[in-house]
């Protein structure tokens, strides 16, 4: 039955805003299910057809999800920066709600729709449930067999907060909101990486992480972009990496395979580190800290007889290969020599100076896993990031207390082990400590089938063989560090080796309650000899040098729009929908002037910018508003102004009780609002006032036309019109109203509200006499015993129109505003 309809034009648009630290939902046992809020994905539902605004906003996102596309709802993809643009959708009158994605322990994505599904315990009436717990909703019907079984659809997009209110009053045995799901970050072990987002895995502290997926609402990487593996060599047929393997390079002697890179036997250490840097998000394994870039493998050693092999001239070819040959951008090396290397030193050098075109490599080393000073060559030169282990609870990983404890040569820790409990190793720390990145229980790619890591020698480890639960070490850090390295590089591969290090120290993450000091030699922010500069943050890395268009969010008549942290030798395209270019096509700062007449609807201002290897970084300006915006109406029970009140609205009215019409407009001016009411009468004047907040009451039931004009930034604002519901017997029903080119008209009577009818409304049968009155007389009719008639308004020119509706020699009206 219909309860309460919500035909208005504007009121409530909800945001579904949960706290998301306490995101569940009820189970019929009572228990919880959990979620985490994602943020890049929203669900849009449309209250009619989106206007010129809504399509020019929309046109935006070039990333909205095709498969969840309809004609009343899509689901678009944000990113932080697109706050404003949010907050304008959230006021549009063609919306219903819009909701924001979530995430299940099983790293499932769904969002939260507008209705519920519930079974109601026996004995009980879902109407008067509904009305007892002053749950207002649109309407509901039965749904499936089970008896007692019903889809209620809300109002708006409160679903889940509904959903257990409902459950926690005891009347029903299900209460659970209708998700929307699709494929998201679904790779099945992306749940258990902990160092990519740590929801308290492994007894972790939840929050302790590099921040992936919020780096990811701004890039994943680039193809052109290449990171070497300078290690055992890569599985080169792993189905989470082969698609991200470029040609690689044998530098060792070849007698024990390696061809391109490869690895052999049971070498799963180069696997691992590439499948931390670059597994593919394919639904299959784990993801990467940058899964759109390249990764060069590079075989420097192998195992025999159970002993690794390395000749000194093999990291010398390996590192020149990798900066000189093979134009790696980043170098990663999860490793350590026990003496020094003059030759491999100069190539190293040559890397941070001469690598790509000059511009340096990011060189990144291990520091060791000792729980001693720095090894070589991690300590060999100022220049190359050294990186030490943490524990999912952001301190150092430490060793054991007991020598007994741990491996030879790791030196015992007087604090002991760190909450991973893993008492062999412990990180290396000291004066030549840069960074610090996840080390322990680190899920990855291993060689795929029984060679590798697992099955491991001792203990268990995951049923998956072509995946391993539990790399570690500085080893496991150094990549995490790489691939933040390459994101960076993905939005301005302009940058130098020594700004990406500069700014990847400048925003590490000041984790584990150490002391961090000031330090000479160290000018790059506070800095602690066990954590360096702290952990690394992908998000604040990437967002400090990724351009962005910087330009004022309102045009009166014109604006300058620049891009900020333009990268050096790249052009730029601009593409402008809704406002017209005055100069700068072609450079980083564009002027753009606001046509003739043009107001009230949002603007597109995009740049596509060209640098590199042809790389191409599309760019967005959040809510760029042409004219004066107007403020968002409410339709409030009480004085929204008394204390405590500001806010509170409904989305229809009784008839005979009195309501506020209530402004969110900034200005606390009256003369600043002008609003008009039209009356249930044909054709007579409206009725005018002014100020924030004025008073409206009916006595008639039906849907009433409201505008207001605003006096803001820009003056002026066009004229907007709400529809306001008021409740009462029969009426009319207009959908859209306004409209433009057909008007679904039906005359309908409400239900006695203890039935639990499966429909929202009982249609009036029998026919009846639909005619079309301008001011000027009657423009069209048409009789039909249709339960809903779409009226043709070809033709009919822009206006105020009343429909009527002759039904048992009884006449009932219904303004109508035709576009």
């Amino acid at each position: 039955m219909k309860k309460k309809i919500f035909i208005s034009l504007v009121f409530l648009i909800t945001l579904q805003v949960l706290n998301s630290q306490n995101i569940f939902i009820y189970h019929p046992n009572g228990e919880k299910e959990y979620f985490v809020e994602t943020d890049s994905l929203f669900q849009i539902k449309f209250l009619k057809e989106p206007d010129i605004s809504l399509k020019n906003q929309l046109n935006l996102f070039s990333d909205i999800k095709n498969e969840q596309r309809t004609p009343a709802r899509i689901v678009v993809k944000f990113n932080r920066e697109e706050e404003r643009t949010l907050s304008m959708l959230r006021s549009n009158k063609s919306i219903k709600y819009i909701n924001q994605s979530l995430k299940n322990n099983k790293g499932s994505i769904l969002i939260p729709t507008d209705k519920i599904m519930v079974k109601i315990k026996s004995g009980n009436s879902l109407s008067g449930i509904l009305q007892k717990l002053n749950i207002s909703y649109e309407s509901f019907r039965k749904l499936g067999s089970e008896a007692n079984s019903f889809l209620i659809t809300l109002l708006d997009g409160n679903s889940i907060t509904i959903a257990n209110k409902l459950f926690e009053s005891g009347f029903f045995e299900i209460s659970q909101p209708s998700f929307t799901s699709f494929e998201g970050i679904q790779n099945p072990f992306y749940p258990n990486q902990w160092g990519l987002n740590n929801t308290g895995q492994n007894n972790g502290t939840s929050g302790i992480d590099i921040n992936a997926p919020e780096v990811w609402s701004i890039t994943r990487g680039d193809n052109n972009i290449r990171i070497a593996v300078i290690d055992q060599g890569v599985d080169l047929s792993h189905p989470d990496l082969a698609n991200n393997l470029l040609l690689g390079f044998d530098a060792t002697d070849g007698t024990v395979g390696g061809a391109n890179g490869n690895c052999t036997g049971n070498d799963a250490h180069g696997t691992c580190c590439a499948g931390i840097i670059g597994s593919v998000n394919n639904t299959i394994g784990t993801i990467g800290v940058a899964p759109h870039c390249g990764i060069i493998p590079i075989r420097v050693t192998y195992t025999q007889n159970g002993r690794e092999i390395w000749d000194d001239d093999w990291t010398v070819s390996a590192m020149y290969h990798a900066w000189a040959v093979s134009n790696a951008d980043v170098v990663s090396c999860s490793w350590r020599q026990n003496h020094v290397i003059p030759l491999l030193d100069a190539e190293i050098n040559n890397a941070l100076t001469q690598g790509r075109q000059g511009r340096g490599c990011i060189v990144i080393f291990a520091a060791g896993n000792f729980n001693s000073s720095i090894s070589y060559p991690a300590n060999s030169n100022p220049s190359i990031l050294a990186i030490g282990a943490m524990s999912q609870c952001g301190e150092r990983k430490r060793s054991s207390s007991n020598v007994l404890e741990t491996n030879p040569g790791v030196s015992a820790d007087p604090l002991g082990v760190s909450c991973d409990e893993e008492k062999w190793w412990g990180s290396n720390f000291g004066s030549q400590l840069d960074i610090v990145a996840p080390g322990v229980k680190i899920y990855t790619t291993d060689i795929h089938g029984n060679a590798g890591y697992n099955p491991p020698q001792q203990g268990s480890d995951i049923s998956n063989r072509d995946y391993t639960s539990l790399f570690n070490g500085t080893s496991a850090a150094t990549p995490h560090v790489a691939g933040v390295a390459a994101l960076m590089l993905s939005v301005r591969p302009d940058l130098t080796g020594q700004q990406v290090r500069d700014i990847i120290e400048q925003t590490a993450q000041k984790v584990g309650g150490y002391p961090y000091f000031t330090t000479s030699g160290r000018p790059n922010g506070t800095w602690h000899q066990e954590m360096g500069y702290g952990l690394v943050d992908a998000y604040a890395a990437v967002k400090a040098v990724a351009p962005r268009i910087s330009g004022p969010s309102t045009i009166c008549d014109q604006g300058t729009y620049a891009i900020t942290n333009f990268p050096k030798g790249a052009s730029v395209s601009w593409r402008i929908i809704g406002l017209n270019i005055v100069s700068g096509q072609g450079t980083p700062s564009i002027t753009l002037a606001r046509s003739p007449n043009s107001s009230g609807f949002l603007a597109v201002v995009q740049a596509y910018i060209t640098v590199g290897r042809n790389s191409i970084i599309r760019l967005n300006k959040d809510g760029v508003f042409i004219g004066t915006q107007v403020p968002n109406v409410l339709l409030c029970p009480v004085d929204p102004q008394a204390p405590g009140t500001v806010g509170s609205a409904v989305s229809y009215g009784y008839t005979g009780m009195n309501y506020w019409l209530y402004a969110k407009g900034e200005s606390t001016n009256p003369s600043d609002y002008r609003w008009k009411i039209y009356p249930d009468e044909p054709f007579t004047l409206p009725q005018v006032f002014t100020g924030k907040k004025i008073s409206f009451s009916r006595s008639e039931p039906g849907n009433y036309t409201v505008s207001l004009q605003y006096n803001g930034e820009c003056g002026w604002s066009r004229e907007e019109f709400s529809i306001i519901e008021i409740v009462g017997g029969r009426s009319i029903n207009l959908v859209p109203n306004p409209a433009s080119n057909i008007v679904t008209v039906s005359l309908t009577d409400r239900q006695p509200e203890n039935l639990d009818v499966p429909v929202s409304l009982t249609n009036i049968t029998g026919s009846y006499l639909i005619q079309l009155w301008s001011p000027l007389g009657l423009v069209k009719q048409v009789t039909t015993d249709k339960a809903k008639y779409q009226l043709d308004l070809s033709g009919v020119t822009s206006g105020f129109y009343y429909v009527h509706v002759i039904k048992d020699r009884k006449t009932y009206r219904q303004q109508l505003v035709v576009k």
